[in-house]
């Protein structure tokens, strides 16, 4: 699932708002819903265009290849590549990330605290964004002020009442 259903309902209507507030021409409000919509496709797609042809198309457009390390469940590659469209906008505000080709073959998707997204329901995404903003700890931790703590052996353990000096 990538977008939460009321998400595209609450987009059209501000759109909506923005493009009568402008006076856009019904014919230019079409134009761009097709080049949206058809880039967000390939943006998205599993496709593999050849590393020479992908470094110009990225010139001017997103490529798959580029957008797809925004998905990367690791906060240095997810936290950038934000472009819808033109990637210039990353390039001005330095939230460009770039990886080689084998890299991108190393990519984990999803959302760490998901964990296995394979085994998440639907109703469950779906209900996520109103759920607390705290994110759940990985299965066999345990959360302790807001960080994961990860579950420690029992030899590592002092003896209950015994500081260390």
């Amino acid at each position: 699932m990538r977008h939460q259903p009321l998400e595209g309902v609450i987009n059209l209507c501000l759109l909506t708002i923005c493009y009568a507030a402008l006076g856009l021409p019904l014919v230019v409000i079409a134009i761009y819903s097709v080049v949206f919509a058809a880039h967000a496709v390939f943006s998205h797609a599993n496709i593999a265009i050849p590393q020479r042809v992908d470094r110009w198309l990225q010139l001017v457009i997103v490529t798959p290849d580029m957008h797809r390390i925004h998905h990367s469940v690791n906060p240095q590659e997810y936290n950038g590549n934000y472009g819808q469209i033109f990637p210039w906008w990353d390039w001005m505000f330095g939230t460009l990330r770039v990886v080689s080709a084998e890299q991108q073959k190393e990519l984990k998707f999803g959302v760490a605290e998901l964990g296995d997204c394979n085994q998440v329901s639907a109703m469950k995404l779906i209900l996520l964004p109103f759920r607390s903003s705290e994110p759940t700890a990985p299965q066999g931790q345990k959360r302790h002020r807001g960080r994961n703590l990860t579950p420690r052996s029992t030899k590592s353990r002092r003896p209950a009442g015994k500081r260390e000096r």
